[in-house]
């Protein structure tokens, strides 16, 4: 009753009101507000709507992050795959957008789930590797990224040039393009702790070990570096795998 009497006196001019006319401004007032209220709902409805879209995208291109510190990290990923971090090297997967295409930095030994339909890429920096199922290893330095495949068949490629790299070979980047580079016999020995040869010649042997252990191995004869050798020695120290290729090939091994 007190909201009518309200109404009518705010609506009382010169001592008349008009019915008709202020029955249309009320009506015409209500009309707005139901329309504010459906406008509100509404515009509460998107808000709740860009939020779900929002956190799905969020979540559907989340970065799943694996970091190897001082010592070496084993992870399996969604597809199968296994990756083996050396020391210090990061791997990066979005495992919800898709879980076949990684990025990394260091060195990382991939064994690939086969899966013809989807192939696995591998990214660092500018360079990738795309496969369907093998195992190969990249480098990712801070100057060059380097692949050696061990299984399997790979395709490596930067800017506009590519190469194929079957089981045995290895490439690396050198001024935005990639070329070709010496395979050394066991360049998965720091993933596996095992150095293994087969008819090697002393001097290969001598040359990965020194790349290996960052040092300078020679022969003390020169004259026997054509020699060959088999055999499986531990990577756990240089001068134990010194002291057996010395046993065993009657030679004397210095470092330089």
């Amino acid at each position: 009753m007190e909201r009518t009497i309200e109404f009518i006196l705010s609506h009382w001019q010169g001592g008349v009101f008009d019915a008709s006319k202020n029955y249309d401004d009320f009506c015409r007032k209500k009309r707005y507000r139901s329309h504010r209220i459906l406008w509100l709902s509404l515009s509460s409805a998107a808000a709740v709507a860009a939020a779900v879209v929002f956190v799905f995208f969020l979540r559907y291109n989340a970065v799943r992050e694996y970091c190897a510190g001082s010592r070496m990290a084993v992870v399996m990923l969604k597809d199968g795959t296994s990756a083996r971090l050396a020391p210090g090297a990061v791997l990066r997967t979005r495992p919800r957008k898709n879980p076949r295409t990684v990025e990394l930095e260091g060195k990382v030994l991939f064994e690939v789930s086969k899966d013809p339909e989807h192939p696995f890429v591998a990214k660092a920096g500018n360079a990738a590797v795309k496969v369907l199922g093998t195992v190969f290893q990249i480098d990712a330095g801070s100057l060059q990224t380097r692949v050696d495949v061990t299984e399997g068949k790979v395709l490596f490629f930067t800017g506009g040039e590519e190469i194929v790299l079957v089981a045995g070979e290895s490439a690396e980047t050198a001024d935005g393009g990639i070329v070709r580079t010496e395979s050394m016999p066991n360049p998965l020995a720091w993933a596996r702790n095992v150095f293994i040869y087969k008819a090697e010649t002393l001097e290969t042997v001598l040359k990965e070990l020194s790349a290996y252990y960052d040092c300078e191995l020679a022969l003390e004869d020169q004259a026997e570096a054509s020699r060959k050798i088999s055999g499986t020695f531990p990577a756990d120290s240089l001068a134990e795998v010194i002291d057996l290729i010395e046993a065993a090939m009657d030679i004397k091994i210095v470092s330089r």
